[in-house]
């Protein structure tokens, strides 16, 4: 999907934050979670599963994707024995607003998620639960305010092998495969999320040929 970032900073006391998940639900709109780093540490622990979150105020803008698990305290330090996990923070700073590719799959536990050219891989603990958009704001003039803008929004239950989650298992992904065979970082084409793209991430695209749309 294409996600519109606003990456300026707000001003005054003014912040706002939105989470795009999966595999969870998000409670209403003002339990949307934010991370507030001012006046104080605040928390607002209304997301599960694992999500893009996006949160500025007149400090910070940043997207982080989190896996919240079955919910926690989203504030770093905290003494609750739930917390965020924060799998990937990015620094929106140096950005421009504008569209940007946005996506993100779990399959069997294994995560992958994609921000404009950076790729995020982790894992976490299978669960039920939906695809959910929610948005938080305390913003003065409200006509200020920035909901998610989304467009070129695809969901689709991901399929073992499809590699560069357009729906279907094709040569697209056997290239991508090849192409990254023997990497160890991070990589859409560690289709099994091992830490490695080798036979195993091959023969599951091989397997799965021609699945999906």
């Amino acid at each position: 999907m294409l996600v519109y970032f606003d990456t300026a900073l707000r001003s005054g006391n003014d912040h706002e934050a939105w989470a795009i998940g999966v595999l969870g639900t998000t409670d209403t709109y003002f339990r949307m979670p934010y991370r507030a780093t001012s006046p104080a540490p605040t928390s607002g622990c209304g997301i599960t599963g694992v999500a893009w979150v996006f949160y500025r105020d007149n400090n910070v803008v940043r997207l982080e994707l989190v896996d919240a698990g079955d919910g926690g305290d989203s504030v770093p330090g905290s003494s609750q024995s739930r917390q965020w996990q924060v799998l990937q923070s990015i620094d929106l700073s140096g950005y421009s607003s504008g569209w940007y590719r946005l996506s993100l799959s779990v399959r069997d536990g294994v995560i992958k998620a994609q921000f404009d050219t950076i790729t995020v891989c982790g894992t976490t603990t299978p669960r039920a639960g939906n695809v959910y958009i929610g948005y938080r704001e305390f913003i003065v003039d409200n006509l200020t305010t920035r909901p998610p803008t989304i467009d070129d929004m695809t969901i689709f239950v991901p399929i073992e092998g499809d590699v560069n989650n357009d729906g279907i298992v094709d040569d697209a992904d056997l290239l991508s495969v090849l192409f990254a065979f023997g990497a160890s970082e991070c990589s859409p084409a560690d289709v099994n999320g091992d830490g490695i793209v080798d036979d195993a991430d091959l023969l599951t695209v091989l397997f799965n040929f021609g699945s999906g749309c």
